[in-house]
């Protein structure tokens, strides 16, 4: 399998929960508070790059190409590194997987 074909993910269409969350920009970071979940949370700057296109909306793929973009890696790292956030956005409950375009 190919960097970010892990499992499918590279076409699955994700999207920021529309509901309870506010979220602004501080500096390179975001801070996050879910409403719903009561939590607090701060996003670095990886995961900063990434907020745009998950607020639209985009496949897991556009987001590995994001970061090879900005940061000029290698896609199997940026991959991993995608991999790893979506893991930590899924795991909070922000992410919703919705029908691909």
């Amino acid at each position: 399998m190919g960097p970010g074909t892990d499992h499918g993910q590279a076409d699955e269409h994700l999207k920021l929960r529309a509901d309870g969350i506010v979220w602004r920009q501080v500096g390179d970071e975001l801070v996050l508070l879910d409403v719903e979940g009561g939590r607090y949370l701060s996003v670095n700057q990886t995961g900063a790059i990434l907020w745009p296109l998950l607020v639209e909306g985009c496949r897991a793929g556009r987001l590995v190409e994001q970061l090879m973009e900005h940061y000029g890696v290698p896609a199997e790292q940026a991959s991993e590194d995608t991999s790893r956030f979506l893991a930590s956005m899924r795991e909070l409950g922000v992410l919703e997987a919705t029908s691909s375009r």
